[in-house]
Parts: C-alpha cells; structure tokens; sequence
C-alpha cells in the first residue's frame, strides 16, 4: 500500500539584510523577500554568523553543527590567509558568499566532483546565468537544495501508482549517499513556472540535483537559503560559452573570476574532492538524473520501470544495480 502522507517543506527563514553583501551585485529582480521572523520577543532569526542556527534545512549539513560539534566540518583545518583565495573551507567565505548570492550574485563554487553557478531562482537571475555560461534561451533549469529538503520540492501526491514511493525514497537516499545525482518528479506547488517542464506528458515536473550528504558545499547553500529565505537555489553547470563544466578552482576562476556580479568558491583541495567519490567519474561528466514523473511499464521479475533520463558520473550499471536492490528495474538513458 502506497502511503500517501505529504511531505512538508523544509523551508530556511531568516531576515535579509543584504549589510554584507560585498559591492558590485547588482540585483535586477529587487532584494529577496525576508522570511518570516523567528518567534519571541525582539527575534529577528539567526545572527549572520550562524545562518542556519535554527532552520530544519541544515540539518545534517557538515559544517553547521555549531560551536564544539563533530563532523567534516569542525575537523581541524588551516586557516585560510587574505591572500589566499575564498574557499568552501573557509566560514567568513562562505558567509559573505551567501550574503552575496542573497543580494543578487551568482556563486560559481566546488559541487561534489566538479562545479556549478548557482543563483536565486528569479526568472532575471537565471536569463542572466545562462548568458554567462551560453545555456540556450528558454531551456527549463534545474535547482538544488540542501539533503533535508529534497523530497519536499516534489509533489508526492502526483506520484504514479505503480511507484512505491518508500522504496524511492530508500534509492534516492542511496544515491546521494554516494555523491551528487539528479530526479525529475512532479514539481511541489511552490516552485515556479519557469523552473518546471511538462514531460512524457506530465505537466510540471521539476528536475532537482543535489551534490550529495557529504559534499563541503552543503554548508554553503544552507547559508544561502538562509539569506534567500527560500528552501531551493537555480543552479547549472560552472563554464562559459563553448568549454566544458570546470573541474577544478583554478579553471573556475579563471572563467569566471573578473565578472563583477559573480563570486567564486572553491573547494579547499580539489584532488579530495574527487577522491569523496570514488564510484564518480570527474567532470566533466554531468551528473546522472532518473526520472520518476511517469511509470515506463514494468520490467524483469514484473518491477517497475524508472527511466535514467541522463547518463552521467555514475555508471548506469551502477544505478541499475541500486535501483534492482530497492525494487526497480531501469530503463537506459535516451539516445542523444
């Protein structure tokens, strides 16, 4: 039996000031809407410092479990110097990154194995990130988010019958478990427009890829949200118009580091970073997505069907074999 119970959205709010946000941002759609303010007398939401210091979003996020917490992100590390260049290792980076990307910048920054440009999802902010980087005008974008609020950014309601939605959330939570992946799903009701596509004849669906649970960057877009107010972010993949996606800071920075409204972050040690992903190709392989908008019949031993809708770093034997384990069969990527 299918369970249908609703999944709440994993919303990040706090007050955006946009004080710290570093000069030459400029922000055609206006400033992001504040949040709703954190209860109690004079409350006005977690201290810049902190960004995640209450929301349901972070949680889990490496990085942010506060003073004398465990994890990858309170491991001891260099400290960074005013000479060296920001990175997603470095807390007063990430903070100012954030407050950049809330008051209108773009971040190109280390994502899992590669890099992505990530940005508020307005429809100004985005037309602006595909001329940077030479995606066609018009194509539907994708957006990220932190692990916690991933399921909610899909409508579980609209979900095919023949899809045990348990035994996808299991598959999903093993893929991210392994590093970055993308879904497409029928799309939440708060996700706009022009982030949606109709599919195989499915209205709204909304294509969600995430870095996965052990990936630095985490901790930089639960800061963002925090500062946007909102629980998901456009992003794409990091390069200009004719290259391929960056692999590593250097390339990023070189492509994109004299753009007056984009910010760049990079991880601390990009050779680790490929190592966290052992099963992963390096970019520029794209990340894989599986679609589960539709059901594609059923398969051997009478499983039912997702469809790998893109083939990426991770094998599709690979996929095939996870998915086998949580009780789907797959259906290959589309010829290109």
């Amino acid at each position: 039996m299918r369970d249908e119970q609703a999944v709440p959205a994993q919303t990040v709010a706090t007050t955006v000031t946009g004080a710290e946000a570093a000069p030459g941002c400029i922000d055609p759609g206006g400033p992001p809407k504040a949040g709703p303010k954190a209860a109690g007398p004079g409350a006005s939401g977690p201290p810049a410092s902190s960004p995640a210091a209450s929301s349901p979003a972070t949680a889990g996020v490496p990085g942010l479990a506060g003073p004398g917490g465990t994890g990858p992100g309170n491991t001891a590390v260099r400290l960074p110097t005013l000479n060296d260049p920001p990175t997603l290792g470095d807390p007063t980076a990430v903070r100012l990154a954030a407050a950049d990307l809330a008051a209108g910048c773009a971040v190109v920054h280390g994502f899992a194995h590669g890099y992505a440009l990530t940005t508020r999802p307005d429809h100004e902010l985005i037309a602006r990130a595909g001329r940077l980087t030479g995606r066609p005008s018009g194509r539907t974008g994708a957006v990220t988010t932190v692990p916690s609020a991933i399921r909610g950014l899909f409508d579980w309601s609209r979900l095919p019958a023949a899809l045990p939605r348990r035994q996808l959330w299991s598959l999903m939570d093993e893929l991210y478990e392994l590093g970055p992946f993308g879904f497409r799903g029928p799309a939440a009701d708060r996700v706009p427009g022009h982030l949606t596509a109709e599919a195989d004849g499915a209205p709204r669906t909304v294509r969600v890829v995430a870095p996965g649970r052990h990936c630095p960057s985490n901790t930089f877009l639960a800061a963002a949200l925090a500062r946007t107010g909102t629980d998901f972010l456009f992003v794409t993949s990091a390069h200009r118009p004719g290259e391929p996606p960056y692999g590593c800071g250097e390339m990023a920075r070189a492509g994109f580091g004299g753009e007056p409204d984009v910010r760049v972050l990079a991880h601390a040690d990009d050779e680790a970073a490929r190592l966290r992903y052992p099963f992963h190709a390096p970019a520029p392989a794209p990340v894989s997505v599986i679609a589960f908008h539709h059901a594609a019949g059923h398969g051997r031993a009478d499983l039912p069907v997702l469809t790998l809708e893109r083939a990426g770093s991770l094998s599709e034997d690979h996929i095939r074999s996870l998915a086998a384990r949580n009780g789907f069969a797959l259906s290959p990527a589309p010829a290109p």
